[in-house]
Parts: C-alpha cells; sequence; structure tokens
C-alpha cells in the first residue's frame, strides 16, 4: 500500500479478528506514505492488523495515524509466528492523536 488513506473504515463486533481499515494474515506487507484517520475495531487494532505475517515493512506512516480506535490497540497490532508457526504476543504501536 503506497500513498494511500485509509479514512472512516469499521471491523464491527461480527468480526473477531479486528483491523479497522486493513487485515492481513499471513503476508508479507508494505505499508508507504499513508494515512491512517478515523477507523474503528470493536476487538483490536483500530487502524490495522498484521497477524501471522512474514514482514511488515512500514515507513513514514507513524505521524499518520489519527483518531483511530479499538477495544485494544487503537492503532497497529502486529502479530508475527515463531519457527515453528505459533504466534507470538502481538505488539501494538499509536503515534498520532489516536482514542
Amino acid at each position: 500500500m503506497v500513498d494511500s488513506i485509509f479514512k472512516k473504515n469499521k471491523a464491527l463486533s461480527d468480526s473477531n479478528v479486528g483491523g479497522g481499515a486493513i487485515y492481513a494474515f499471513g503476508l508479507d506487507v508494505l505499508v508507504l506514505s499513508s494515512v491512517f484517520e478515523l477507523n474503528e475495531a470493536s476487538n483490536i487494532g483500530g487502524a490495522a492488523r498484521f497477524q501471522s505475517l512474514l514482514s511488515v515493512a512500514w515507513y513514514n506512516n507513524k505521524e499518520l495515524l489519527f483518531g483511530n480506535d479499538a477495544l485494544d490497540c487503537d492503532g497497529v497490532s502486529v502479530v508475527g509466528v515463531d519457527a515453528n508457526g505459533f504466534n507470538l504476543p502481538a505488539a501494538c504501536f499509536s503515534i498520532g492523536d489516536n482514542f
């Protein structure tokens, strides 16, 4: 995703996985110079949730997370996998003006 705007997207209660604007599972992901604004998840990752990914490259987006909201991790939730394919503990980053 390059130079993209994700605004007012929702992953609500019927979605247990979360990720208001983006939910990606088992992929290589590149997010470059994109804006995440006013996205909502009833579960986790108001802006985005990346789970069991091979890699996440995140450039020039940190200041572009605004007003995202979730039960857990208003910004971006990242869950990696270990060598045996088991999920590692989730990391959350929420930089900018999130709820």
